[in-house]
């Protein structure tokens, strides 16, 4: 189980023993915080908040909980979803129990009470976080409430309860989704392919088919401007995406996929570039394959050279000009393809050289 810093956890004995003395102006800069603190597992210290009163105390709770949400990546929604749910069973709060009858609010919240709390400000953070409730009815209702949302930040969430072992929450989940499979809707995709992704491992509603129909609307040619913006996302899951996507894209042609390669190599991720070399020496030739090549042997990594002096290995000009590579392992490499073509003196070269 994932700790709390002790920062953090100082934040939530504090918020916790001025709620108890019904401090309630102190509340709302502890919630924010809290909010603030960047460590998802926070998230479980608010839940007892989010319905409280006064309302300033639940729409600083719902705005902390909107900020926690915010900057948890996407791959951890599901660990955090489980450590809510878990917490929430046993009234199980960090580090000492909130007031009961707030934390048994929580717990008990009903479909009809989510209803009415969706609609008072920071309504849209509380049916997320209710998403991970307990109780099906109140997941249901949140599913239902947020496919009325078009923005996006409601995807992660329904994405999530595909994989619910309710079968109306499951129903509900895909009808939302399905209804979103649109190049509209192309980036939001983009934006949550770490959750979409796993659809395809995911066993418990036959999800492989709804995957596949993503993954066709984000290889498609009206997807393009999505997955160029996700290039040059700070998530590494989107951005891997991205690239790959526009390679299987049945819009990228030859001369597409250079300069994707090429734009790829100048990426700072060093797995995109990898993938770019090796992808031309299987997918290029001629011209293109050479300029890219080119490109990636001035890479600054070793990997990269590497790869790229393997798409050279026919080319003895090539080889030759890399026996001079800074790294020691890639010159020894290209003398082991070079003796196989040619008998050369290595120390006659490098003395020249010198």
């Amino acid at each position: 189980m994932r700790k709390l810093s002790k920062a953090t956890l100082a934040l939530a004995t504090e918020l916790e023993e001025h709620a108890a003395q019904q401090h309630f102006d102190a509340l709302p800069p502890l919630l924010a915080a809290l909010g603030a603190s960047g460590e998802p597992p926070a998230l479980a210290v608010l839940l007892p908040y989010l319905l409280a009163s006064p309302p300033s105390t639940a729409l600083a709770a719902r705005q902390a909980a909107g900020a926690l949400l915010a900057t948890t990546p996407q791959a951890e929604l599901g660990w955090l979803e489980q450590e809510i749910r878990s917490r929430s069973r046993r009234d199980a709060y960090y580090h000492r129990q909130p007031p009961a009858s707030a934390a048994s609010e929580w717990r008990g919240l009903t479909a009809a009470a989510l209803k009415r709390h969706a609609r008072e400000p920071g309504g849209a953070a509380l049916l997320q976080v209710s998403s991970f409730h307990d109780s099906g009815f109140v997941r249901e209702a949140a599913i239902y409430a947020m496919d009325a949302d078009q923005s996006g930040d409601e995807l992660p969430y329904l994405l999530l309860r595909l994989n619910d072992w309710v079968p109306v929450i499951h129903h509900a989940a895909r009808g939302a989704i399905e209804r979103r499979l649109a190049p509209d809707h192309a980036r939001h995709f983009l934006t949550s392919i770490a959750l979409c992704q796993r659809l395809a491992e995911q066993r418990r509603n036959a999800l492989g088919p709804l995957h596949e129909k993503i993954q066709a609307l984000l290889r498609s040619p009206a997807a393009a401007p999505a997955r160029l913006q996700a290039e040059g996302s700070p998530d590494r899951h989107v951005r891997r995406a991205a690239f790959l996507l526009s390679a299987e894209s049945p819009s990228t042609d030859d001369a597409a996929l250079r300069e994707l390669l090429l734009r790829a190599l100048g990426s700072g991720d060093l797995w995109v570039r990898i993938w770019a070399t090796r992808t031309a020496r299987t997918r290029l030739y001629g011209p293109a394959l050479r300029e890219t090549l080119g490109q990636a042997r001035g890479d600054r990594s070793v990997p990269v050279r590497r790869e790229a002096l393997l798409g050279f290995v026919e080319e003895f000009p090539e080889l030759r000009r890399s026996l001079l590579d800074p790294c020691a392992s890639l010159r020894e490499m290209v003398r082991y393809y070079l003796r196989k073509k040619a008998n050369l003196d290595f120390a006659a070269i490098y003395r020249q050289e010198l």
